[in-house]
């Protein structure tokens, strides 16, 4: 169990970093959609061979649930890191991601409505402080230079985030045969990357990534894409050492409060939120803490 929540320490350090780098995008002409699948195609490229030589053979039964979650996982992941960073644009970093990423109550209520995971009152109430620090979130009129323009986007953001959460964390109670880390992360890139393709095609804006051109997004995608390489393989070993004890839904409570607070703190410094804010931060912080105790 230590392990475990070791793993989802250093994922979530890993997360926070990767929400510095959305905000870096948002202020350099760098956009989410092309930082994420030009990442994606990086980590394919350079670690997909590990993927099939580690890991033993896959037990093919239910190799389609893991398919099917980890894509849309990852595609998932791909429009909510857009939204979070239009988002970003006209409203308070550490609030913005916060908002988003309290969204791991969905696998946490998953994970008690469909696999017999214990509801007991001491999480019930992270659930309802949770709420709480959202509500007080979007009625802080400090937190945009634009009025009201960064909660459209974060609700939809924090929406899709807890979609992916949920998928994402479906093939841990299954403990399906072979199936790695390193393998389930190799599908989230591919669910990125179908999804550049489906959004570029509707939006007609395909087109070949511009090595000398698009320096900055390049430099950016690199930096993304080790980092999420690391929380990957973090998150998902850690996941699946606490499904062992069946206590998967405080994965994300862990990994995603630590890298609340310290994209929060550090987003303090640059632009300080307003009181609500920091109310509504305690608020989700002790929620989260909460929503980890089995």
């Amino acid at each position: 169990m230590l392990n475990g929540f070791l793993l989802l320490i250093g994922t979530g350090i890993c997360w926070a970093g990767l929400a510095a780098v959305m905000a870096a995008g948002a202020t350099r002409n760098a956009p989410a959609a092309k930082i994420q699948p030009y990442s994606a195609l990086l980590v394919l490229l350079f670690c997909s061979w590990a993927a099939f030589l580690f890991g033993g053979s896959v037990s093919w039964g239910q190799v389609w649930l893991q398919f099917l979650c980890l894509t849309a996982a990852g595609a998932c992941n791909f429009f909510m890191l857009n939204l979070v960073q239009r988002a970003m644009k006209s409203g308070k970093n550490g609030v913005i991601w916060a908002f988003t990423q309290s969204s791991m109550m969905w696998p946490f209520l998953m994970g008690i409505c469909c696999f017999g995971e214990p509801a007991t009152l001491f999480r019930l109430g992270g659930f309802a402080l949770i709420i709480s620090g959202l509500i007080l979130f979007s009625l802080e009129k400090k937190n945009s230079d634009t009025k009201g323009a960064w909660l459209l986007p974060t609700v939809g953001a924090f929406l899709l985030s807890g979609l992916a959460q949920c998928c994402a964390s479906i093939p841990s109670y299954f403990q399906i045969t072979g199936m790695s880390a390193l393998r389930r992360m190799m599908l989230t890139q591919c669910g990125i990357i179908l999804a550049y393709l489906i959004d570029s095609l509707l939006h007609h804006r395909l087109e070949m990534p511009k090595l000398r051109q698009e320096k900055t997004v390049w430099i950016l995608a690199g930096i993304f894409g080790g980092l999420n390489l690391v929380a990957l393989l973090f998150f998902y070993n850690g996941l699946n050492l606490l499904a062992d004890i069946k206590c998967a839904s405080a994965g994300y409570p862990v990994a995603q409060g630590l890298g609340i607070v310290l994209f929060f703190i550090a987003g303090c410094f640059k632009n300080a939120p307003g009181k609500l804010s920091f109310a509504g931060f305690f608020l989700i912080s002790g929620g989260i803490a909460m929503l980890a105790v089995k």
